[in-house]
């Protein structure tokens, strides 16, 4: 089903090739990768993955957009005394299951090299974090497919989870136009709203702060939820039972953006302008103003006009940014 989507996806929707920066993709000319992508291996399995430094190759690959989870249950990160480790392989069971679901799903749509924050980010390593995240909403938007765990908390749980039980299925007799019965046929209620499907918007992945660039930059994407697996892209959203939904624009004018992003949580008061800046440098490309401690200077008069939506249970002021600001 996946592959299903994707393939069509490439093969006919000309707005998923289209960044919100206004750059037209070309379907035919391979995106330069991340510094490090893993590189995923065959689909039978007999390759062990690996971390890889692209050295400014290109090629397609799929995106993870996940939560971590508590402290206690992060996932395996790349570190610096484990990089040239990672380099040579990461066995599978040393991967978290998210990790594990996200390997098994790239290979199987037949993508090579698979993008995960916690292993191609040293994460101990300031410089490399703050030059990753510079460009982590360039990764997304280039990304060939993003794979949402959007159904769980914590990365130990997975893509595949249990299903939910489906809506039960009534079984209504068929009467001819003799007024004669000719069998049976099932009828079972579906709903279809305007906006993402309210699974997705209401999901654990959709809390977290992080995603928020993740969602709005990455171009086609697949939630695996309890209910079902939801494709959503710029131009169609559909569930496995083929019930379509209305796109969902997600908002792409900056008080939109934040709106969205402040209902969020962040576990790091301090990223809470790195979260944004991915969307921030891909919208400069069409603005003509500057962007200024998560604000742009041409909306200044209505954005300063901003206001804490609830009381606040902890200082997490930035020092380091001005008070007009609502990152502040």
């Amino acid at each position: 089903m996946a592959q299903k989507w994707l393939d069509r996806c490439v093969a006919t929707h000309e707005r998923c090739r289209k960044t919100i920066s206004g750059e037209t993709l070309d379907i035919f000319d391979e995106p330069r990768l991340p510094m490090r992508v893993i590189d995923v291996g065959l689909a039978n399995g007999s390759q062990v993955p690996r971390l890889l430094e692209t050295q400014g190759r290109k090629g397609k690959y799929a995106a993870l957009s996940y939560c971590w989870g508590p402290p206690d249950r992060h996932p395996l990160r790349t570190m610096r005394d484990n990089l040239d480790a990672h380099l040579k392989c990461l066995k599978l069971e040393s991967l978290i299951k998210t990790h594990q679901h996200a390997v098994a799903v790239t290979r199987a749509i037949g993508i090579k090299y698979l993008w995960i924050d916690s292993l191609c980010i040293v994460q101990d390593d300031p410089m490399d974090w703050e030059r990753e995240s510079a460009v982590m909403g360039f990764i997304y938007e280039r990304a060939h497919l993003t794979i949402a765990a959007s159904a769980i908390q914590d990365s130990g749980e997975g893509l595949f989870v249990k299903r939910s039980q489906p809506r039960p299925t009534v079984n209504l007799p068929y009467i001819n136009s003799s007024g004669q019965q000719e069998g049976l046929f099932a009828v079972s209620g579906f709903r279809v709203d305007n906006g993402l499907f309210p699974q997705v918007q209401l999901s654990a992945l959709s809390k977290r702060a992080w995603a928020t660039q993740e969602w709005i930059l990455s171009r086609r994407m697949i939630h695996y939820m309890e209910s079902s697996m939801i494709w959503t892209c710029q131009e169609i959203q559909q569930t496995e039972t083929g019930m379509p939904a209305p796109v969902f624009a997600m908002d792409e004018d900056w008080d939109g953006v934040i709106r969205m992003y402040t209902r969020r949580g962040i576990t790091y008061p301090g990223d809470r302008l790195f979260a944004l800046q991915g969307i921030s440098n891909e919208m400069q490309k069409r603005r003509k103003d500057k962007y200024v401690y998560g604000m742009w200077t041409g909306d200044f008069p209505q954005q300063l006009y901003w206001m804490r939506a609830d009381k606040l249970e902890k200082n997490t002021a930035l020092p380091h940014v001005p008070s007009w600001s609502w990152a502040s």
